[in-house]
């Protein structure tokens, strides 16, 4: 059963409120609102091979070297992140802020396998940092993003 906060009818005006949105960030909001949770159930299912950076990996691979662990914290945030904008949660911008992140400190936990040696090469922290700086400056500088978050329903 769904807590009041997180009725139907709630999700329904969450939903809404996206096409208040300027176009691209509803277009992000909405796919991570659809896609997360369905690459979630994708990922925990033990019969699905992956490709990941150009290498074939079985579902024990994943999980064993790392990247499962780092792709579902990325998921999950974006999934939070993304269903709290609609929302108007503007507290919830920090979590997609933190979301390219999050993928390399799940590697820097005790294990050290060659996926977690091979992703946290300096170009790639590089090009996290800056996407992270990036949507950092599209959801708390641009104007028109300020107004949907003044707005209430």
């Amino acid at each position: 059963m769904l807590s009041k906060d997180h009725s139907p009818s709630n999700l329904a005006r969450w939903w809404a409120n996206t096409k208040e949105m300027p176009l691209v960030l509803r277009l992000l909001c909405q796919g991570g609102m659809i896609v997360s949770p369905i690459f979630i159930v994708l990922l925990l299912v033990p019969f699905i091979d992956w490709d990941i950076n150009g290498r074939p990996m079985s579902y024990i691979e994943i999980w064993t070297s790392g990247a499962g662990l780092s792709i579902c914290a990325f998921l999950v945030l974006v999934m939070v992140g993304t269903w709290g904008l609609a929302a108007r949660n503007a507290k919830s911008r920090w979590v997609l802020v933190l979301a390219p992140l999050a993928p390399c400190a799940v590697l820097l936990l005790p294990w050290r396998s060659q996926f977690a040696t091979e992703s946290l090469a300096i170009g790639t922290v590089t090009q996290l940092i800056l996407g992270a700086a990036v949507i950092y400056i599209c959801l708390f500088h641009l104007k028109i993003v300020r107004k949907y978050f003044e707005r209430r329903t």
